[in-house]
């Protein structure tokens, strides 16, 4: 363990002169790691004594420096602080590591700067932000669902109820400057203990950021949230729809407003049908079953792999280019066959390749309507459909459909590890969402060979690392179908010669696209 004073060289050392001022640091070391403390003092590089250790003195601005007395002073003064902290930890038999020395550090300064003279407590202001959700000038304002207000105030309970315990095992009460790595990661061990799903774990963490911005709004208090990264797992699968799944979601038409008999493909626990009401141009009004719209917003989904919000919001304007300056319709209106679109989660320009399923449901709605007008007909109220109903209802179009795929679902710890002996089997239609249409596209155009950036163009998705997952399983999936074709050489034909020759043939054509995963099982077993 050791405290030294240094200077903060912003750049590197021989790019300054001796008459440039440079901050003095106070650095705590502990443990091979360390810490450093801003003091507020600027000194000119020609009135620092590098060597002020060697001479056994806690004087490191020289007299040169006309303040030289009131600096050293300073300095002396926040050293002893950390020395007083260090002190206290060790007193209340902990030990001062650099983490939690910087959580003192940042506790004492919070109380100096509170100009009421008491303390800053964090629990006190969740206590105050819990009472704040919980009333009804909160859900008014935020227009936020009553089942999302809920979970609000069941995740800030949760944390004020880990506060506490936090509170009592190291024997400190909380200021919102002591909320740091530590703390954020001892929340997750806490909850991971508890048996929480990583997804609500994580909307913790996220709760929490609302909290520090609802603070500083509020009161003038800034509290910096650590969001802690999860490792990646090699070997998580990603959930996409395969060929012939879609396919048979498309050729699907019971649920087809024009097709009278819509009525019998509706689950009977259904006593009312739904329907959407699209106002077109010349006034008239065209009648879709809620079904029908739900599933081709699902393959448009798929075809374009947009992010739900982005899918359901689209208009007619983004399947044209229009003249800027009469603002109709160019005879080239669908320009390469293409889209453009600003996502609404990356606000970059993506232009996306129509394709002949996109473009069929593009006609069936568009027909009627002015370039600005939605694409998907908007509820009675003229919102758009809520994601959490379009998933519910999805789940059961896929059950009549029939998605009835087997999926092996683990699950995960909060490193993203499959906890072991918590394999659960459902079907594909009990865990599809409203995201499997971007996978889906994405995984598609990574079988098909298309290279990351040609992709990261399409889809907006701007770090390479995004793309890992799809390539590592798309990998995977070759590599058991190669292992599938060696185990049946010898059992399913007469000549081995023969096998290889056909095996080999029916892989290039799942290589290019010709045959789904499904087929080439079937035809290598039959």
């Amino acid at each position: 363990m050791s405290i030294f004073y240094k200077l903060n060289y912003l750049k590197k050392k021989e790019l300054y002169s001796v008459d440039d001022k440079v901050g003095i640091q106070i650095v705590y070391y502990f443990d091979k790691k360390r810490i450093s403390f801003s003091t507020n003092i600027n000194v000119k590089i020609k009135d620092w004594d590098d060597h002020w250790r060697n001479k056994r003195t806690n004087e490191p601005v020289l007299s040169s420096d006309k303040d030289f007395k009131t600096k050293n002073i300073l300095l002396l003064q926040k050293w002893m602080e950390i020395k007083d902290v260090i002190f206290e930890i060790r007193k209340n038999d902990m030990v001062p590591s650099t983490d939690l020395v910087k959580s003192y550090m940042r506790r004492e300064s919070s109380i100096k700067i509170n100009k009421s003279g008491g303390e800053i407590h964090f629990e006190m202001f969740l206590n105050k932000y819990l009472k704040w959700i919980k009333s009804p000038k909160y859900l008014v304002e935020t227009r936020n669902s009553i089942s999302y207000v809920r979970s609000v105030v069941g995740s800030v309970t949760d944390i004020i109820r880990f506060t506490k315990e936090y509170q009592v095992k190291n024997s400190i009460k909380l200021l919102p400057s002591d909320i740091d790595k530590n703390f954020t990661n001892e929340l997750i061990i806490y909850s991971d203990k508890r048996g929480l799903q990583p997804s609500t774990i994580k909307k913790r963490i996220k709760v929490l950021v609302m909290f520090g911005k609802w603070l500083e709004e509020n009161h003038g208090v800034k509290m910096i949230v650590h969001k802690p990264k999860r490792d990646k797992d090699k070997d998580k699968e990603i959930l996409f729809l395969k060929d012939d799944e879609l396919v048979k979601l498309h050729e699907f038409k019971g649920f087809e407003y024009n097709r009278k008999e819509f009525h019998l493909h509706y689950p009977k626990n259904v006593h009312k049908i739904e329907f959407f009401d699209d106002i077109l141009k010349n006034g008239k009004i065209k009648k879709y079953t809620s079904y029908e719209v739900y599933k081709d917003l699902l393959l448009m989904l798929c075809g374009l792999g947009l992010r739900y919000i982005d899918g359901v919001n689209l208009k007619l304007i983004h399947f044209k280019e229009l003249d800027k300056r009469t603002k109709k319709d160019r005879k080239d209106s669908f320009v390469k066959g293409e889209f453009v679109l600003t996502p609404q989660k990356t606000s970059v320009v993506v232009r996306v390749p129509n394709t002949p399923l996109t473009w069929e449901i593009y006609k069936k709605y568009s027909s009627g309507k002015g370039v600005d007008d939605y694409l998907f007909p908007r509820t009675r109220f003229g919102n758009s459909i809520s994601n959490t109903k379009f998933n519910k209802h999805i789940k059961e179009i896929s059950r009549i459909v029939g998605l009835n795929r087997v999926i092996m679902k683990p699950k995960y710890d909060w490193n993203n590890r499959v906890i072991e002996g918590t394999d659960i089997t459902k079907r594909l239609h009990q865990v599809i969402t409203s995201h499997i249409g971007r996978k889906t596209m994405i995984r598609t155009y990574v079988d098909v060979g298309y290279d990351r950036k040609t992709i990261m163009s399409i889809t907006g998705i701007q770090n390479y690392k995004t793309l890992d997952v799809y390539y590592e399983t798309s990998e995977r999936d070759r590599f058991k179908f190669n292992n599938l074709l060696h185990q049946n050489i010898d059992t399913n034909l007469k000549s081995n010669d023969v096998v290889v020759d056909e095996k080999d043939k029916l892989f290039e054509m799942y290589k290019r696209g010709d045959l789904t995963w499904d087929q080439l099982g079937k035809l290598i077993n039959n």
